[in-house]
């Protein structure tokens, strides 16, 4: 078994292997290789700016390529790019400046090329979910129910979408390097810094109350479809993590930075910050019952159980 952490206190579970980031050398050769342009002063300064981190080389170098760039003015455009004002690592998180740029520079590359309009909303989604990834089904479901078809801000009016549309936005979502898959192809992943840094522009542009009315409803739709649930026990299981990461990625931020256009949303949908709150605490509730029935972990489903009674109430 590998286990991956930037946890110190990680390495006493075994035999410990430190990765450090690229070389210089190694940095300059992976951005010629992907970009196809030959090392220059400048590609040394965005390595430099990156703080040869294999992650962000990869969506820069995806950048630079596809929209052929080179390396000076994705440079200026990097640095242009300040987000340190609400992004800022913690110690147990550590990345150089500049990488939460270059994350975000890949995110606006891929929407003002993207025919399938998905990539946005799909990374929105997945970045709410688990980390340890997002079955390939579970974001067909989302596509069939018109949850991935709605704009950022939620305006255009819902419409199915079939599963190869869904598919092809994963595929431009991995060639920028934003998403990976398991090795059986089954489940889509993002890297924990990339999941932070979308989160993290969600609450800065207000749209985290509606993002997860969204990634509810999916999960919700998932738990219905899932009864009885001793049936579909691998699906249940992973059902549960996905209802307790969404709910552990918004605990404390709805509401608090909704823009107009969002709360306007919300109130014409039926909802509000308390609808989603509740729809949380009704899947926590199923997430605890399927414990229980599953028989998996009676102890998980106390701990659940006892943080859903201590939750303050909520006014009718």
């Amino acid at each position: 078994m590998v286990i991956t952490s930037t946890l110190k206190i990680a390495s006493g579970l075994g035999v410990s292997v430190q990765v450090g980031v690229f070389t210089e050398d190694e940095a300059l050769s992976f951005l010629a290789d992907r970009t196809g342009r030959a090392s220059t002063s400048q590609a040394q300064e965005v390595a430099d700016e990156l703080g040869f981190l294999p992650l962000a080389l990869a969506q820069a170098a995806a950048v630079i390529a596809a929209q052929q760039l080179d390396y000076g003015t994705y440079l200026d455009r990097l640095r242009s790019l300040r987000v340190d004002q609400y992004l800022s690592p913690s110690e147990d998180e550590a990345y150089p400046q500049g990488v939460a740029e270059a994350v975000l520079l890949s995110l606006d590359a891929l929407a003002a090329d993207d025919a399938t309009g998905l990539c946005g909303p799909l990374m929105d989604m997945v970045c709410l979910l688990s980390t340890a990834g997002v079955p390939r089904t579970l974001l067909h479901v989302a596509g069939q129910a018109g949850l991935l078809s709605a704009s950022r801000k939620r305006r255009k009016k819902r419409r199915a979408v079939p599963p190869q549309i869904v598919d092809e936005a994963q595929a431009r979502l991995a060639g920028a390097s934003l998403l990976t898959f398991s090795g059986d192809g089954a489940t889509a992943r993002a890297h924990r810094l990339v999941m932070r840094i979308v989160r993290e522009r969600q609450i800065r542009q207000g749209d985290l109350s509606a993002l997860t009315a969204c990634s509810a409803e999916l999960l919700e739709v998932a738990a219905r479809s899932l009864d009885p649930v001793w049936q579909y026990r691998p699906a249940a299981r992973d059902l549960v993590q996905q209802i307790v990461a969404l709910s552990e990625h918004t605990a404390g931020h709805l509401g608090k930075s909704d823009s107009t256009v969002t709360r306007w949303l919300l109130r014409l949908h039926g909802k509000s910050d308390r609808a989603v709150t509740r729809r949380l605490l009704r899947l926590l509730g199923w997430a605890t019952l399927c414990l229980y029935q599953l028989g998996d972990s009676y102890t998980q489903a106390i701990e659940y159980g006892q943080g859903l009674v201590r939750q303050p109430p909520l006014a009718a």
